[in-house]
């Protein structure tokens, strides 16, 4: 291939080999397979010429991962080997797990190559147990970041640590360790107080995760960042609440807000109770069941001009969809554009379609609709034949009526998970083998009819984005 296409696009090919990261347990799953069967480190098995070309393009090696939980032999001279390699290439460097699992000589060493790249890391995210970074305290006070525009910190083992006066006099990362990032304006941290930042470090941000056990943190975060777009709360089945401020913050700026893993009488709830975003453009909610008036009064005080963008993608088994409907007919959806939401239920899935379809005012302006519906043990899941009918009746239904519908992608997918057959056989997902001819693919257990798919075959025809299948980033679609 080199030998015919010009260095360019063969070079731009090897980018677009390089593994996509996603988030959830796929991409651990990603982490953890071995390096030489991915690439960029495959491209330099294939042959002479491949390798030679791989190891002449510094971006393909722009990505250095560690999972020191699988990966701790050769540490040094793996990492001296991969950054070498991308040059002056921004870095996107990632390490997890624990670093008192490396010895010394490696530990020193492993610090020393990173150290002599930290002028060129666009991105840094450390997942470390609170020991390691009490460790790293003042071996990284001279470190400069001035090309880092992500950051992202999370203390793991929090609950197994022993001695409180670690956490009570952690001073890293702060002060001298990004005042130099001049340049940051994605953070995301976990069990670690906004407030550990220098001042000058944190006022550019844009963009901020916060996971955290307690109310005032998120409140802080908020009200002391002007410029921030987007924010997002995740928080603990122990997030506590302190404190209940009288008048709403406003904050002027932020035009996404996303609420993880929202627990009743939890931070988000105090968090919708409190907060008024009035430039919301794009709300993304992982479960409505515990948020209810808060959440409609929230909405009722912000969001104007209208929401464009909103992602429901857990909904409790018999919960969550009545409230949604309701809540989707009101002027702060009048604008919808792109709706994301889980339908467990056979039931609230019929709800949704008839609406979807009969009713002309119900998202009058949505272009991208996606179902993401998880494989449920509950049972109560509408198997993937029915949501497809349901949907399709729907959609077609709905574009063969005036006013023209402006829908331009629909997006049906399902996580694509290994199960054992009798779990599938259960699930009735599929027919018991009589013989022992390997366990089949998820694929391969939806025997859908032709029928069922001709709607979305006929709309990719006609120029729609149609997308049905397992929501992994490398899947294809099955029309």
């Amino acid at each position: 291939m080199d030998d015919v296409l010009p260095t360019e696009i063969v070079g731009e090919i090897f980018r677009l080999c390089i593994p996509i990261p996603t988030e959830g347990w796929d991409s651990e799953y990603q982490r953890r397979r071995a390096r030489t069967i991915q690439a960029p480190l495959l491209l330099t098995q294939i042959s002479q010429g491949w390798r030679r070309l791989a190891l002449s393009i510094p971006v393909l090696w722009a990505t250095f991962v560690v999972d020191l939980r699988v990966r701790r032999h050769h540490l040094p001279e793996f990492a001296e080997m991969w950054l070498t390699r991308a040059a002056e290439y921004p870095l996107d460097i990632t390490i997890q797990g624990e670093l008192v699992v490396l010895k010394q000589p490696q530990f020193d060493a492993v610090m020393t190559t990173l150290k002599a790249h930290t002028s060129h890391i666009r991105s840094l995210q450390l997942s470390l147990g609170l020991r390691d970074f009490v460790t790293l305290e003042n071996l990284v006070r001279s470190w400069e970041f001035p090309g880092l525009e992500e950051l992202g910190v999370t203390i793991e083992n929090i609950e197994e640590e022993e001695s409180d006066d670690e956490w009570d006099n952690l001073s890293w990362p702060v002060g001298s360790a990004f005042q130099s990032a001049s340049s940051l304006w994605n953070l995301t941290i976990e069990r670690l107080p906004l407030s550990t930042f220098h001042v000058a470090t944190v006022q550019k941000l844009t963009r901020l995760h916060v996971c955290q056990d307690d109310f005032e943190t998120a409140l802080s975060a908020v009200s002391g960042l002007p410029n921030l777009l987007a924010f997002k709360l995740t928080e603990h089945e122990t997030s506590r609440i302190v404190f209940q401020p009288e008048q709403p913050l406003v904050h002027s700026s932020i035009r996404r807000l996303d609420l993880a893993y929202s627990y009743k009488s939890g931070a988000s709830v105090s968090f919708l109770r409190t907060v008024t975003l009035p430039s919301l453009r794009d709300l993304r909610l992982e479960r409505t069941d515990h948020l209810g008036a808060p959440l409609d009064e929230f909405l009722a005080r912000s969001s104007w001009p209208p929401l464009t963008t909103f992602h429901l993608t857990f909904v409790k088994p018999g919960n969550g969809l009545p409230p949604l409907f309701a809540a989707l007919k009101t002027p702060s959806f009048a604008s919808l554009e792109e709706l994301v939401v889980a339908l467990p239920d056979q039931d609230h899935l019929e709800i949704f379609c008839e609406q979807l379809g009969a009713n002309n005012e119900f998202l009058p302006k949505l272009q991208r609709f996606v179902r993401c519906k998880p494989l449920d043990l509950s049972g109560t899941a509408a198997p993937p034949s029915d949501a497809l009918s349901l949907i399709g009746r729907a959609v077609t239904s709905r574009l063969g009526r005036e006013p023209a519908w402006p829908l331009r992608a629909v997006r049906i997918e399902w996580d694509e998970i290994e199960w054992e057959e009798d779990e599938l056989v259960g699930l009735g997902l599929a027919e018991p083998s009589p013989t022992d001819s390997g366990e089949p693919s998820i694929l391969e257990l939806y025997e859908l009819d032709s029928s069922v798919l001709e709607p979305f075959q006929l709309w990719k025809t006609k120029g729609m984005e149609v997308y049905l299948g397992p929501n992994y980033p490398t899947s294809a679609s099955i029309v």
